[in-house]
């Protein structure tokens, strides 16, 4: 009777273990990251980048539409002739409309646009939050707006640092994917 409870686990293990019977089982260790990146980077389609990046896009296009259509059409404060299963159906269509007709070449260049937003807001967020401390650091408490310790100095050298390393890595990286 217990061996029926444990046959589905042993099974499980066998074919899990199946992988490592080969001659040399560190390799297939090693692999293992090469072959989660290369799902990540959808290679294992063998389609080249635009293909794939435009039709992300769409899938992302179309939950975005559906998503925002549907709640709005849904909602009874401000549509008030549909019900649910019928705002699913025009939300769906509209939708599906709007991810097949629009072009490739708008659809990147709006992936386009919001990359570069949200990089100026990941690279240029810091560069300005430590421009502004530089700025405010003496303070105006009690009455001591001008004061400038040792302290003051200290830490100023060292936003001033921080932010020479995160433009330095910047100008490296972008050396890099320029070569």
């Amino acid at each position: 009777m217990k061996l029926k409870r444990w046959w589905p686990n042993i099974v499980f293990l066998v074919l899990l273990t199946l992988p490592f019977v080969q001659a040399s089982p560190l390799d297939t260790l090693r692999n293992v990251g090469n072959r989660i990146i290369m799902m990540g980077n959808l290679q294992f389609l063998g389609l080249n980048d635009t293909v794939i990046l435009t039709s992300l896009m769409r899938i992302m296009l179309w939950i975005l539409v559906f998503t925002i259509l549907f709640a709005l059409t849904s909602n009874e404060h401000i549509v008030h002739f549909f019900n649910r299963k019928y705002a699913a159906i025009v939300s769906g269509i509209i939708a599906t409309m709007a991810a097949f007709f629009l072009m490739d070449s708008l659809l990147l260049l709006v992936g386009s646009g919001a990359a570069t937003i949200v990089a100026f807001v990941l690279i240029g967020g810091p560069v300005v939050g430590v421009g502004y401390l530089l700025w405010r650091i003496p303070g105006g408490e009690h009455g001591h707006a001008n004061e400038e310790h040792a302290g003051h100095v200290f830490l100023k050298l060292c936003l001033c640092v921080f932010l020479l390393w995160i433009l330095g890595a910047i100008k490296y990286h972008l050396i890099q994917l320029g070569a």
